[in-house]
């Protein structure tokens, strides 16, 4: 079983309820090896570049390119679940700066699961 790093930009099929119809759409992985080890599943984010699902709370990737994405994307806040073994390809890893905000984006819509209270 391959274990992908947090923060990896990975291939998944999508949608994943019909398989006659997939496609492959990057995801990005959320959770450690120990999860993915324990479990044999990995949980992602979706990445998306179709400006009109935007949600408030998405992030803009500033480093897109880097991410092995062809085009501007924004992590989009569907998170999911998936086996590990339908991971159909790793493209690349986010940027630093990206990375850091994924997770000042993180902390500010789920505040309440990190025991952090806001206004």
């Amino acid at each position: 079983m391959t274990i992908y790093k947090p923060f990896s930009v990975v291939d998944v099929p999508f949608p994943l309820v019909d398989p006659m119809e997939q496609k492959r759409r990057p995801a990005l992985v959320l959770s450690d090896s120990s999860f993915q080890t324990a479990n044999g599943a990995v949980v992602p984010a979706m990445i998306t570049s179709a400006e009109r699902t935007s949600w408030s709370g998405d992030i803009p990737l500033r480093d897109w390119q880097k991410a092995g994405l062809k085009k501007p994307s924004i992590l989009h806040w569907k998170i999911f679940t998936l086996d590990t073994s339908l991971i159909v390809g790793l493209r690349s890893t986010l940027s630093d700066y990206d990375q850091g905000m994924l997770r000042t984006g993180f902390a500010a819509h789920f505040a309440v699961l990190l025991g952090v209270t806001t206004k």
